[in-house]
């Protein structure tokens, strides 16, 4: 799952716009028409690298693009085996008006679940994502060993999805049943970033029509993985509250992590502090790491909207209790948050004393 503790520091203006997607910068090889770029890797029998970034206005795209991608040594290695692409919605008007297809770029960055800048996907002209990586320090050349690190993993990870998709299409019965708990199991396992993981959550999804009560079980099994792969939707949200209300499975959390990533507007980061308060009634947790996470959430959340500081250091508490605080992606973060509120609380603890 893209854990939402990692894009905390966009802040709130990152729920209440939508992202641009940018230019990327090298030379001539370079694309800017993903359509037309998927028939030039046909034609070639090439791969495709396609890099959604900011060329004006991302700082980490810009440093890429200087530290690698304007690179000779590198593009002449990388166009050996990659078509690239650089997909562009800018700031400015001027770089604007040189976009071929902006509406058809926004639907790549939608459909292939770009969230962040700069976001480099590796790719084969059938449009599976074998690859998934960004900004990294290093150079040209370590760059291209990291690609190739990539491809490595990802491409037999790749057929490995592909191959279990066909046995799945021409199974009938009990065997097609044992490969769908395969879909699922490699779904919650590998993560929603990983290769052919768009074939994964076909085949999963069919469990909720398949046992749309959960009377087998399947239509939980299916949110799990969906969940823990980052697919969120308010739809399987009920579902999940529906099967698993007093978090018994650890279904009512995972749901709640997941729709943490999901924040695109100020409503439904008010929502979503809303719906973590709730659970805290629950009082029940299955995996700490994943309640301390939700709680974590929830707490800077409600610091950015601006709620209630007793609400946030309730939150800021709980996710504490749960040993958030000692995971290094965002332990000082929190605890940042608690001396200050903390400490707050006891300048107004003090003031009303002297006052009475």
């Amino acid at each position: 799952m893209k854990r939402f503790a990692l894009s905390l520091t966009l802040g709130l203006a990152a729920l209440v716009s939508t992202p641009a997607v940018a230019l990327a910068g090298g030379g001539d090889h370079w694309m800017a028409d993903y359509d037309a770029a998927v028939e030039v890797a046909k034609k070639e029998g090439k791969n495709l690298l396609v890099d959604f970034t900011g060329s004006d206005w991302c700082g980490w795209c810009i440093r890429l693009n200087k530290e690698v991608f304007q690179h000779e040594s590198w593009e002449t290695a990388a166009t050996k085996d990659y078509v690239l692409v650089a997909l562009d919605f800018p700031q400015s008007e001027e770089l604007q008006a040189k976009v071929p297809n902006p509406k058809r770029n926004r639907e790549l960055a939608e459909e292939l679940g770009v969230t962040g800048y700069p976001t480099i996907l590796l790719m084969t002209p059938a449009g599976d994502v074998f690859g998934r990586t960004g900004y990294q320090r290093g150079g040209p050349e370590k760059y291209l060993e990291h690609m190739a690190e990539l491809k490595k993993v990802g491409l037999p990870q790749l057929e490995a999805v592909l191959k279990l998709k066909k046995e799945y299409e021409a199974a009938e019965g009990d065997a097609r049943l044992a490969l769908w708990d395969n879909a699922a199991a490699m779904l919650e396992k590998n993560g929603g970033d990983s290769a052919g993981a768009r074939h994964l959550f076909t085949i999963v999804k069919e469990g909720l029509t398949l046992d749309p009560k959960n009377e087998r079980g399947m239509a939980a099994k299916a949110l799990k993985a969906l969940f823990a792969a980052g697919k969120y939707t308010d739809e399987n949200f009920a579902k999940a509250l529906e099967f698993d209300g007093k978090n018994q499975a650890g279904l009512y959390e995972l749901a709640l992590l997941a729709r943490a990533d999901s924040l695109r507007s100020k409503e439904s980061a008010e929502d979503f502090v809303t719906a973590v308060q709730t659970f805290a009634k629950v009082g029940h947790t299955v995996d700490k790491a994943v309640a301390g996470e939700v709680f974590f959430a929830g707490a800077m959340i409600a610091r950015q909207l601006q709620r209630d500081d007793i609400e946030v250091l309730d939150l800021a508490r709980m996710a504490d209790k749960l040993g958030a605080g000692e995971d290094p992606r965002f332990g000082k973060m929190l605890q940042d948050l608690l001396e200050s509120l903390e400490e707050q609380e006891t300048e107004e603890e003090v003031s009303e004393e002297v006052g009475g």
